[in-house]
């Protein structure tokens, strides 16, 4: 069946869209307007407090000093000057003196005032040689082991038929056996000591002869010392 009014039917319908339509446009409108004026707002009530804030802690800090400055001043002007409680004086002590002790000199000094001194020709004893002891004794006595026959700086060179050398002080002694005609010494050990004649054990030294290397002019002995360098010869008999 035909419609014979087709535009009767769109007529009534098209009003009722674009009312709605119409209406939704404007509520979107309306929504964007309260927005925007929101949002303005804010930014608006932000700045204030912001700009508000540094100048009114500025104005404190700023009025602060000026309003402390001229009260603390009077009050300061107001209290009077009171002097302290008098103190009565004292009366000086008398310088002390003290008494300072001399010091002790130092321990070079020492040793040089203390240094060994020995010649050539004089006797030492060498017996606790292994401590490092050193004594200057008599020759031919009980305790006399070496004769001093050079001296040098330490380190020099003795003649090469010295007996021994010894350093003390910064010197080096050249000693040979203290050889004492018609005495006896005990020459087995590290050091020659003194013994008596008659009990041993050891030696007699029977004859010292110079100027010559050769053990047979020793002729009542039965042993020889030969110094080659020196070029002489002690004598001596077995106790």
């Amino acid at each position: 069946m035909t419609d014979l009014f087709p535009d009767e039917g769109n007529d009534s319908k098209t009003p009722g869209v674009r009312e709605r339509r119409t209406r939704l446009i404007a509520m979107v409108a309306a929504i964007a307007v309260a927005v925007c004026l929101t949002a303005m707002l804010l930014a608006v009530g932000v700045a204030a407090i912001l700009a508000s804030s540094p100048s009114s802690t500025l104005a404190k800090n700023t009025t602060t000093p000026t309003t402390a400055g001229p009260s603390s001043a009077s009050t300061a002007s107001q209290i009077p000057a009171v002097p302290g409680p008098s103190v009565p004086e004292q009366p000086t002590p008398p310088p002390s003196t003290t008494t300072v002790a001399p010091s002790e000199p130092p321990l070079v000094a020492n040793k040089e005032a203390t240094a060994f001194k020995i010649e050539v020709g004089e006797c030492v004893d060498l017996t606790g040689a292994d401590t490092g002891s050193i004594a200057k004794v008599a020759c031919g006595g009980p305790d006399s082991s070496y004769t001093v026959v050079g001296k040098t700086e330490q380190g020099g060179s003795c003649p090469a038929d010295a007996d021994r050398t010894h350093d003390v002080d910064k010197l080096t002694l050249c000693l040979d056996i203290d050889w004492v005609v018609g005495g006896c010494l005990n020459v087995s050990g590290d050091e020659p000591q003194r013994v008596d004649c008659a009990t041993g054990p050891g030696v007699e030294v029977l004859a010292i002869l110079r100027d010559t290397t050769t053990a047979e002019n020793c002729r009542s002995a039965d042993r020889a010392f030969v110094y080659e360098e020196r070029r002489f010869v002690v004598c001596f008999a077995d106790l």
